[in-house]
This record gives structure tokens, C-alpha cells and sequence, in this order.
């Protein structure tokens, strides 16, 4: 190989290198440190400040606007979870605010469903029906329980004994009143996990309460 060669190759080399170090390192880096940033200056860094719904989306906004070929997955699910825990935690939350925060998360998430990939793929089933569930049971509104149970099912298609799915389903099915599907699923439950003394109450009850008296299937 020639001086000439060895020298192209070098830059070459050297490229390489640099777009490895910058998309593979720092970009990565640079987004892990921005979400830092954001979770602490939504949980208010300890002494009880409170951000508007803007800043909560701006600072998510330009988190996810970082252009980096790793993190971007790890990112929406921390937003979404963060998304679910206020909802379920905060029932005081306006509903024009919570169906606002909902749909900044389904913006980001839906589009990692519908790809059908990303990192733990199954998991985004699970926290958008949780935070629809959670809209649901807050402002008693059929229509997102309705919503929570579509993503509960879609969830058990890819993972069809995952007990959090299950348990969402149930609770969806008490929170509408509908108590045949209820004990249907809570059956299922138990034969999954037999010993589950909370399941096996709410199967007593429902068998108290239902009309019919015919033996389980």
C-alpha cells in the first residue's frame, strides 16, 4: 500500500472513529444527562416546587429533541411512567389538563406501538392502558376505560400470562361494573397464580352477587 492510500485510509479511519465516539457516546450521553435534568426539575430537586403542564411538556420536548440513536425509547417510557404515577396519584388534576398530558404521551408512544420494536415493546401496552385507566376511574368516564381495556388486550396478545395486563383488565372491568367479564378474568388470574388472596376475594364476591348459581366452567 501506498503512501497516498495508507493516508486516505488513516482519514478514513479517523472518521470512523469520530461518528462512533459522537453518535454511540456523546449524543447518548448528552440525552441521559438532559433527562436527569428534567426529572429533577419536575420532582422539583426535593423542596416542593411545582411546574405548569408547559414545562413539564417543554422540558420532555426538548429531551426527546436531542437526536441520538440510543435513549430515545428509554426516554418516552420514563415520560409515560411519570405521566401514569401523577394521574393515578393525583385526582384533583383538571381533566382538560389530564387529557392534554395523555396525549402529549400517545404522541410519543403510539408511534413505538404501531412500529412494533424498540426496547421492552410490550411494556408501552401496559403504561398507556394504565394512564387511560387511570383517566377512567378520576373523572368516570367509560369511554377511557375503554380505551385501557383495548390497550390491556393488545398487551396479552404479545404477552398472554403477564399478570399486570390481567390485573389492569380486572380492574377496568370493576371500575364499569361489569361484573361477568370481571369474575371471567379473576377465574383466569387464579389459574395462573392460585394463591392470590385478594383475586380469590373478589371471586367470592362476585359469585355472591351474581344471579346465576351455575357451576364454573
Amino acid at each position: 500500500m501506498d503512501q497516498e492510500a495508507k493516508k486516505i485510509l488513516g482519514i478514513l479511519t479517523a472518521l470512523v472513529m469520530a461518528g462512533l465516539i459522537y453518535y454511540g457516546s456523546y449524543l447518548p450521553y448528552e440525552k441521559s444527562a438532559s433527562l436527569i435534568n428534567t426529572m429533577t426539575a419536575i420532582q422539583g430537586n426535593g423542596q416542593g416546587r411545582e411546574i405548569t403542564l408547559q414545562q413539564f411538556e417543554d422540558s420532555f420536548q426538548n429531551t426527546l429533541n436531542i437526536p441520538s440513536p440510543i435513549g430515545q425509547y428509554e426516554v418516552v417510557r420514563q415520560m409515560d411512567s411519570t405521566i401514569q404515577n401523577t394521574l393515578a396519584n393525583a385526582t384533583s388534576v383538571p381533566e382538560a389538563a389530564a387529557q392534554e398530558i395523555t396525549n402529549f404521551a400517545l404522541k410519543y408512544t403510539q408511534p413505538i406501538i404501531d412500529s412494533g420494536t424498540g426496547a421492552n415493546f410490550v411494556q408501552n401496552f401496559l403504561v398507556m392502558g394504565s394512564i387511560y385507566r387511570s383517566l377512567g376511574e378520576n373523572y368516570h368516564n367509560v369511554s377511557y376505560l375503554d380505551k385501557a381495556l383495548q390497550y390491556y388486550e393488545e398487551g396479552l396478545k404479545y404477552s398472554p400470562r403477564r399478570p399486570q395486563f390481567l390485573y389492569g383488565e380486572l380492574a377496568v372491568y370493576l371500575s364499569e361494573g361489569d361484573s361477568k367479564d370481571a369474575l371471567g378474568v379473576a377465574r383466569q388470574i387464579l389459574t395462573y397464580w392460585p394463591a392470590d388472596a385478594n383475586t380469590q376475594q373478589i371471586v367470592k364476591q362476585l359469585e355472591a352477587a351474581s344471579p346465576s348459581k351455575s357451576p364454573k366452567k
